[in-house]
C-alpha cells in the first residue's frame, strides 16, 4: 500500500473513533522513517487506549503491518507506526505542553 491510502486508512479509521483535532503532516522530504505524521487527541486514557487497539486493528485489516508499537494509555502519549505513517495520540494536556505540530512543521519549512 502506498503512502497515501495508509494515511486515508488511518485517517478514517480515526474519524471513525471520534479522534479529535486530527491534524496530518507531511514529513516525506525531512524523514527517513515516514511519510507522514498524525497527531490526534483523545479525551482519557481508557479512549487512547482503545483507539490504539482499533487502529492497530485498522491496520492489520488494511495489509499494513503495524512496525512500532509505543507508549502506555496510562502515560498519556501512544505512538502506532504502519509502514508510512507514524501515529501520535494523546492526552489534550500532553499534546499541549510537547507541541510536537510545531516542531514537524518548523522542520517541514526548513527543507522547502
Amino acid at each position: 500500500m502506498d503512502a497515501k491510502n495508509e494515511l486515508k486508512l488511518i485517517l478514517d479509521a480515526l474519524g471513525e473513533h471520534k479522534v479529535e483535532d486530527v491534524t496530518s503532516i507531511d514529513v516525506h522530504e525531512t524523514s527517513p522513517f515516514a511519510s507522514y505524521v498524525i497527531i490526534g487527541t483523545c479525551g482519557n486514557p481508557r479512549m487512547l487506549g482503545a483507539i490504539q487497539g482499533h487502529l492497530e486493528d485498522a491496520l492489520e485489516k488494511g495489509g499494513v503491518p503495524v512496525t512500532v508499537k509505543e507508549g502506555e494509555p496510562d502515560s498519556g502519549w501512544v505512538i502506532v507506526q504502519g509502514e508510512e505513517v507514524i501515529v501520535h495520540l494523546m492526552l489534550p494536556g500532553n499534546r499541549r505542553m510537547v507541541d510536537l505540530e510545531s516542531l514537524l512543521e518548523k522542520i517541514a519549512k526548513k527543507a522547502s
